[in-house]
């Protein structure tokens, strides 16, 4: 097993879903910053991967396939993160497809919406790699470059968040049913920033304790949205249930402004364990 470099990411996004650089360029940018050991988790696809692993040798990187997967849990989302060769078995594939498949029909309502609104956009301007894995923040971009509004933060605030007008939920994943498949086809996963999902504490522990019973594997407990004494607090509590502590920057584009997403490796400074606690999870995945 490789021994990982000082920064590692293991939360990261391309243009293969809703981030802004290319696997060719997240490598490059990953390089620069130093960091050693990255994993690639593009929301509900792993068309990305092939690209990024080709860019990752020539680089010197180490390379972890992953997969974000969105789910719900009742009225509140959970996002889901997994890794290693299990992000390609086909049960695991089949599932977030029949998902993805919905997902261009929301982003259409959403798009009739805004036109109703005066704010016309068409499917081409959302200028995406795959169609299938659209979602509001091409819309929220698309507005931006045509002048509807200045950033994409007043995109959401105005238009595109729950109880907005051109807000259309969308249809996710059971999480306990996800988390069933994933444990049984013997996938590494992760409950991905557990810091924005709305549940009251105890609940959110009674579930994950639940989920770590059908197959969960981990926590992030090192992300942009945690501040330390919630970062510690998670790894604490991952330790203590015998669970992975995981960490990544959720970085979906450069300079992004916004206290959910973050650059390249940033997490590694403050992550207190960095070493153990990535080497028990480059040993789990294989």
């Amino acid at each position: 097993m490789k021994k990982p470099l000082l920064k590692v990411d293991f939360h990261t996004h391309t243009t293969y879903s809703d981030g802004r650089l290319t696997p060719e360029r997240l490598i490059s940018r990953a390089k620069n910053l130093g960091v050693g050991t990255l994993a690639v988790t593009d929301h509900d696809t792993t068309a990305g991967l092939k690209e990024a692993r080709i860019f990752a040798e020539q680089s010197g990187i180490h390379l972890v396939d992953g997969i974000e997967i969105s789910c719900r849990q009742g009225d509140t989302s959970v996002h889901l993160l997994v890794y290693g060769s299990k992000v390609f078995n086909e049960r695991l594939l089949q599932f977030v497809q029949n998902f993805r498949e919905k997902k261009l029909g929301r982003v259409e309502r959403i798009l009739e919406k805004l036109h109703v609104l005066g704010f016309p956009i068409s499917l081409e301007e959302l200028d995406a790699v795959d169609y299938e894995n659209l979602g509001r923040p091409h819309i929220g971009r698309a507005m931006v470059r045509k002048g509807y509004v200045q950033s994409l933060s007043e995109a959401f605030a105005k238009y595109l968040s729950p109880g907005r007008l051109a807000y259309v939920p969308r249809e996710e994943a059971d999480t306990q049913e996800a988390v069933r498949l994933l444990g049984e086809i013997g996938a590494v996963c992760a409950v991905a920033h557990p810091g924005q999902i709305r549940m009251e504490q105890g609940e959110l522990f009674k579930n994950i304790k639940h989920w770590q019973s059908l197959g969960l594997c981990g926590i992030e407990c090192y992300h942009p949205c945690h501040e330390d004494r919630l970062a510690e607090f998670y790894a604490n509590y991952a330790k203590e249930n015998n669970l992975l502590v995981l960490g990544g920057s959720d970085f979906h584009e450069i300079g992004a402004s916004d206290s959910k997403h973050g650059e390249l490796g940033d997490q590694s400074g403050r992550w207190k364990n960095l070493e153990e606690d990535v080497q028990q999870l480059l040993t789990r995945i294989g």
